[in-house]
């Protein structure tokens, strides 16, 4: 009678039900690589080019790359840094240790944005959102990281005759959008707050211009003006107020040649007014 022998028969058995799992599974890898291939070609995602692709910000301020896809199905989206091709987001998860980047997705909608927190002028380049189609679709985003600077017009040191009227005018002209406000300061007062009349902000916020009016200057009102835009950095004028007839004008270093000639003017003005008064007191 015929005997099988297991021991030369099994390994034969399991080489056999190896290869049919290896069939099966490669089988099971290429139905879903082919319902891929069958999504990407009849239906496939989309990039909405409704979203800016050039990004200006400013040094510090939070700001959104906004990547809206289509029909994504399935498939994923991801961004990446192309400076060094580092992968930072894949759907709602982040892969990189820098806290400064995460992925943003409004629930319901077609975004998939990259916030990007307190940015530096080193974060300035290109950032990619990829679909993983095959071959891959890929929208580039170039954000821009400038410094904003505020100015105030005119000289930086500023002689100005008692009783008379100080009008600053500070401009933002950088920023990528126009200031949400302009806060004004005198040393470290902050003049809106400030209990003394005859002041006047106006602040023209889609020219980028503030304009400071403060009216009839005393002795008080010198010291340090400061223009603080919401997104620039800010700027500062020195302000001298000088008495007139009832005290002795202040002695300083000028910063300018302009600021010197005027405050010649108003010493020669006030010595030629000294010099009438005394004549006309020796005449009496």
């Amino acid at each position: 009678m015929f005997k099988l022998n297991l021991r030369f028969l099994l390994p034969a058995l399991l080489v056999n039900f190896s290869c049919f799992i290896g069939i099966g599974e490669t089988f099971g890898r290429d139905k879903t690589d082919l319902d891929y291939q069958m999504i990407d070609s009849v239906s496939p995602p989309y990039f909405v080019n409704r979203s800016r692709t050039v990004v200006y910000t400013t040094l510090g301020s939070t700001t959104t790359l906004v990547c809206r896809v289509r029909n994504l199905a399935h498939r994923s989206v991801s961004w990446i840094r192309k400076s060094d091709l580092h992968i930072l987001t894949v759907g709602l998860s982040s892969y990189t240790n820098d806290q400064k980047f995460f992925p943003i997705h409004p629930e319901g909608s077609d975004e998939w944005n990259l916030r990007i927190t307190d940015p530096t002028i080193q974060d300035s380049g290109t950032y990619e959102c990829q679909i993983n189609t095959e071959p891959k679709r890929s929208r580039a985003f170039h954000m821009e990281v400038v410094v904003s600077q505020a100015t105030i017009q005119g000289d930086r040191e500023l002689f100005v005759q008692a009783g008379s009227d100080l009008n600053l005018t500070c401009t933002c002209l950088t920023t990528p959008e126009p200031p949400t406000g302009v806060l004004w300061k005198h040393n470290s007062e902050g003049l809106h707050l400030s209990t003394r009349g005859g002041i006047a902000i106006i602040t023209e916020k889609r020219r980028r211009t503030s304009y400071l009016l403060i009216s009839r200057l005393r002795e008080t009102d010198s010291g340090n003006y400061t223009c603080l835009p919401s997104n620039a950095e800010k700027d500062s004028v020195v302000v001298h107020v000088l008495e007139g007839l009832g005290g002795q004008p202040r002695a300083n270093m000028m910063s300018d040649d302009s600021a010197v000639d005027r405050l010649s003017i108003y010493l020669s003005v006030y010595l030629l007014l000294r010099s009438a008064q005394l004549i006309s007191s020796t005449a009496q």
